[in-house]
């Protein structure tokens, strides 16, 4: 076993924002996917990560789901390598909206990803 990350403690008031700075391979990385129920499927996590009063490490897939996102969110360190080269780009933005976040409509969904796309 290796420990990756030991011994972290974040508070943060409502309607906070936090940001995690630190050195490469620190754990900042192995801390948030923790929380976000993203380990990779030997990755282990103890203790807690309470939000709204409800821990974040024990919360069913679909509730996290409900969540991860749209009130809890992670900005990754190399985004340009977060595409899927076997979906195309059009899926991978209609997805989040249509499944995890919005429960919109695939025509809706789409619509609303050009819209991001023309924003930016």
């Amino acid at each position: 076993m290796v420990r990756a990350v030991n011994g972290v403690s974040f508070d943060l008031e409502e309607g906070s924002t936090l940001g995690i700075v630190g050195e490469s391979r620190s754990g900042k990385s192995q801390s948030v996917l923790a929380m976000h129920g993203l380990l990779a499927t030997n990755g282990h996590a103890k203790g807690s990560a309470i939000y709204q009063g409800e821990n974040l490490l024990t919360m069913p897939a679909k509730k996290l789901n409900r969540i991860r996102g749209n009130r809890l969110s992670m900005i990754f360190q190399d985004p340009m390598t977060s595409l899927n080269p076997y979906l195309t780009i059009e899926r991978q933005m209609t997805e989040v909206l249509e499944l995890l976040h919005k429960n919109m409509t695939r025509r809706d969904a789409k619509k609303r990803s050009i819209e991001m796309l023309e924003a930016v």
